[in-house]
């Protein structure tokens, strides 16, 4: 500090700073800006959660409902059927628009930190070629569809057991 109680270099700070500002460059198309991927990854991560919560509750309501007595072709149990396909069918949804923004975001890093040239169209039929994402459409997508229903048995050291599709769709 100086004797008027300023400090020394203030104005030469608040000059840099001025400098720094002209020169940063905000991106005017979400897809070019890591920043706008960054959360909208996020965002579609927490919404894939959320939709495979909401599916896996559903799933264990159904289950419930059959270990209750309810008739499993019935019109409760065929309407929690359809709620966690639909459930389903918008985290798989989710889960695709992730990989396609996980490279796009990857793209750009390379573009920042490599200057390669920078390529936002992501084709479509990308994430189909990863085996991780067949994989998360394998674990998420196995479900009991509406209006399906069996029996699963197994012979367990001279017992026979005997499974609901319900039952096991609600532990998968």
């Amino acid at each position: 500090s100086d004797a008027q109680g300023t400090p020394v270099g203030g104005a030469q700070a608040r000059e840099s700073e001025h400098l720094s500002l002209e020169y940063v460059h905000v991106a005017q198309d979400w897809r070019r800006d890591r920043d706008s991927i960054d959360l909208l990854l996020q965002q579609y991560r927490l919404f894939a959660a959320c939709f495979g919560m909401m599916g896996a509750l559903f799933a264990m309501a159904q289950h419930e409902m059959v270990v209750q007595g309810y008739d499993p072709y019935g019109g409760l149990v065929t309407t929690l059927k359809a709620a966690c396909t639909a459930c389903t069918a918008m985290c798989l949804l989710r889960i695709y628009r992730i990989y396609m923004l996980v490279e796009l975001f990857g793209r750009v890093v390379r573009h920042i930190t490599n200057l390669h040239p920078l390529d936002v169209q992501v084709p479509v039929a990308l994430p189909l070629s990863i085996r991780s994402f067949w994989l998360e459409v394998i674990v998420v997508g196995t479900h009991v569809p509406p209006f399906v229903t069996m029996e699963v048995g197994f012979l367990n050291f001279d017992n026979f057991v005997l499974y609901r599709a319900e039952t096991l769709g609600a532990l998968w």
